[in-house]
């Protein structure tokens, strides 16, 4: 057998050969959760076991953002501060590029399936998403069995939003999609408006889009808390009930509102999913906090409409999250003073993966089969 066959690829093979020709420098200063990460994949085996993560991004497109707003800017400039606190001072968004993405969320961690995140910020974005579908679709190109591209529109732009809904359906094979209803130049949006989701939620109804994710929660920057609030999602979850509406950080600060949605829809086939994305960045060190948002999304929503996801690479490495909650209980005192379920294995195993399967249609067992051979899963083994 020719020996290059079973040649597990370096560090710098992996990254170059599926950037397909991108150049780009490794950094050997490993961020924090990096280093976390390597530790414990070198001291224990790496279960088999599906993750999904439902939030990943690459916030630096190829040809950067010359054309940015003032406002752009702004967004950018906090998500490096945001980064800097994962990676330290030396880090920088724009290293949160596609090789940065393809090493460091898929590389450097257990994820098996990756949602890449586009992001439809054109009015901030010199007339482009921030992250192009069409860039978006060439990393998915180079993991094609762990990257699921989710597209992105603006409702506030009427039928082209629909045409490019259309359009990314048809020629990049889109099943899902991720929203920001911010206030891009006082144009913020709800989803509950005829004139202007409606005929988006319309459209994904005839497309077969049924993955519907909004930006709830987490009002910075750009994002304008009003529009951060998921009450505007409770009409449009009755009257789209084929649409799977994943609000994103659990709406977090406003969980009351969420979890009281979620208590409305008692009784009837539910289609109001919450995402994990950024929330244990926030409050790994704060034990109470993260019990009750655990606490009242298992008891009001159920461990069945609870999705895994990390918000990586602007975290830093999922793994470090990854190993949290697998061994993650909710403090016994809350349990006892507010009746909140105890999160178990079953649960965990759902949230991490077998939610998300069951959302996209993916056969677990194929789909584990066909990453456990791939390029990604050959360099995990790789000590570098």
């Amino acid at each position: 057998m020719d020996k290059k066959v079973n040649e597990k690829p370096s560090r710098r093979q992996f990254i170059t050969s599926v950037a397909a020709g991108t150049t780009f420098l490794i950094s050997n200063e490993k961020t924090r959760a990096t280093a976390a990460a390597e530790s414990h994949a070198a001291v224990e085996p790496q279960p088999k076991q599906f993750i999904a993560d439902s939030q990943t991004h690459i916030f630096w497109r190829r040809e950067g953002h010359a054309t940015t707003s003032e406002r752009g800017w702004w967004f950018l400039n906090q998500l490096d501060a945001f980064y800097k606190g994962a990676a330290g001072p030396q880090g920088s968004v724009k290293d949160l590029t596609k090789a940065r993405f393809l090493d460091l969320v898929l590389r450097q961690s257990e994820t098996s399936v990756a949602l890449l995140n586009c992001l439809a910020l054109k009015g901030f974005y010199g007339g482009k998403h921030m992250l192009t579908p069409e860039e978006a679709v060439e990393v998915r190109s180079m993991a094609p069995e762990r990257v699921i591209v989710l597209g992105s529109v603006d409702p506030a732009e009427g039928k082209p939003a629909l045409d490019d809904l259309e359009r990314q359906v048809k020629d990049f094979k889109i099943t899902g999609i991720k929203l920001y209803p911010g206030d891009y130049n006082h144009r913020g949006w709800y989803a509950d408006d005829e004139k202007v989701a409606y005929p988006l939620w319309e459209k994904c109804r005839k497309l077969g889009v049924r993955y519907i994710g909004i930006h709830k929660g987490l009002p910075f920057s750009i994002f304008n808390a009003k529009y951060c609030h998921p009450e505007d999602v409770d009409r449009a979850l009755d009257d789209f009930p084929e649409l799977n509406f994943v609000l994103y950080h659990s709406a977090y600060p406003y969980l009351d509102e969420l979890t009281m949605m979620a208590f409305r829809l008692t009784g009837r086939k539910s289609n109001l999913y919450v995402d994990l994305g950024g929330l244990f960045a926030i409050m790994m060190n704060a034990p109470h906090e993260l019990g009750h948002t655990m606490g009242k999304l298992l008891k009001y929503l159920g461990p069945d409409h609870i999705v895994w996801g990390t918000d990586s690479p602007i975290t830093g490495s999922p793994q470090p999250f990854i190993d949290f909650f697998r061994k993650y209980r909710i403090p016994d005192e809350l349990i006892e003073r507010y009746g909140y379920p105890q999160i178990t294995d079953e649960d965990k195993r759902k949230i991490l993966g077998e939610n998300m399967a069951r959302l996209f249609n993916i056969n677990i067992e194929q789909k584990m089969k066909a990453v456990s051979q791939d390029i990604v899963s050959r360099s995990r083994e790789l000590k570098v």
